[in-house]
């Protein structure tokens, strides 16, 4: 958080003392960040920073950024490539087709993904707004994307045996009979037959994993959970995968679910309470930035609120339905803005005969 801070204030203090230059925001791979005027030098290039001149290579230059609406551009333009392709991809019936359509869209958000985060700590006020909603919107996007995708079944390892699933314990029934819907999966959790599906594709995961092939370790572990929603340990590796292969807010998801789910035990094993102390520990450092898209998305929904009143009281009832139903895809279970949507659409209801 410290070096976030001293960041932002090096560029206001930039802003303030060349109020007519246009800095640039370098990102280099090893994660610095240097904001100020940038002069290409051929192989090398020259940062005017508040501190002074500095060179560097151009083979350590990850991306530059010129500023926000230049981000927010570059990345809507992937976000609508990649919509159109997810658009495109429900429709394919091959599940393989449909997955390789997937997969092109994923990647691309992917990038725009790593747009958003890389520079997301370094604007504020309405830059930094917008930034935060641009990287939910393309979270959101690829969740949706993930959901589209069918499973792979050709990697499905045959039983060993035929046999029929073994019936829940009766333990849970006596010490719960007020909750027989709670006790309803437990047949999925305890299917031997699953369970050993999803440990042999979990250890083949792990192959992979150590063999430093990623994107196989991470099919095996979605794999897995297919078997057994509630794995763990197939959670803590995928979203360890999934930070080798660069996408930090995936492996951000996968160890929180990994932590949940290990919550929830009765009774923890030793072993699973080492592991969500190392995962609690790998997921510290996101937890101040989903706090500012959380925070930012509070600011944001608060002003349209207030302009969606304003608009209401002054009858601009089209314009208040747009404002209101925006808030609701921002947060679903907005239930003043809810009220205020059916106010605002029965009184289109009652204008309607007047417009004929």
């Amino acid at each position: 958080m410290r070096k976030s801070n001293t960041i932002l204030l090096t560029f206001m203090m930039f802003l303030l003392i060349t109020p007519y230059a246009i800095p640039e925001v370098v990102i280099l791979k090893d994660g610095n960040k240097y904001i100020g005027k940038t002069t290409d030098e051929g192989d090398t290039l020259k940062i005017a920073t508040p501190d002074g001149e500095m060179t560097v290579k151009k083979d350590r230059i990850k991306a530059i950024y010129k500023d926000a609406p230049a981000i927010i551009k570059e990345t809507t333009d992937i976000l609508t490539e990649a919509q159109k392709l997810i658009a495109g991809a429900n429709k394919i019936e091959d599940p393989k087709e449909r997955n390789t359509t997937l997969d092109k869209s994923l990647e691309m958000l992917s990038k725009a993904q790593n747009i958003c985060m890389d520079v997301i700590d370094i604007f504020s006020g309405e830059d930094g707004k917008s930034l935060g909603n641009q990287l939910k919107d393309i979270n959101s996007t690829m969740k949706h994307a993930r959901s589209l995708k069918v499973l792979d079944k050709e990697i499905t390892p045959p039983p060993k045996e035929e046999k029929k699933p073994t019936p829940p314990p009766p333990e849970p029934e006596k010490t719960s009979p007020g909750k027989p819907e709670q006790n309803e999966p437990e047949p999925k959790e305890t299917d031997p037959e699953k369970m050993d599906a999803a440990n042999e594709v979990y250890n083949l995961g792990m192959e992979s994993f150590k063999s430093k092939k990623y994107d196989k370790a991470r099919d095996f572990f979605l794999k897995a959970i297919s078997y057994y929603e509630d794995f763990p340990e197939a959670y803590a590796k995928l979203g360890d995968t999934y930070a080798m292969l660069k996408d930090e807010e995936l492996g951000y998801e996968n160890h929180k679910k990994c932590l949940e789910l290990i919550d929830h035990l009765a009774k923890p094993s030793e072993e699973q309470a080492k592991l969500r102390e190392e995962i609690a520990k790998k997921t510290e450092k996101f937890k101040p930035i989903e706090d500012k898209i959380t925070n930012l998305s509070k600011e944001t929904v608060s002003k349209l609120m207030d302009l969606g009143k304003k608009c209401f009281d002054d009858d601009d009832y089209l314009l208040a339905e747009d404002i209101f139903s925006l808030i609701l895809k921002i947060e679903i279970d907005n239930t003043e803005a809810a009220e205020y949507l059916e106010k605002v659409r029965e009184k289109l209801e009652k204008e309607q005969p007047d417009e004929k």
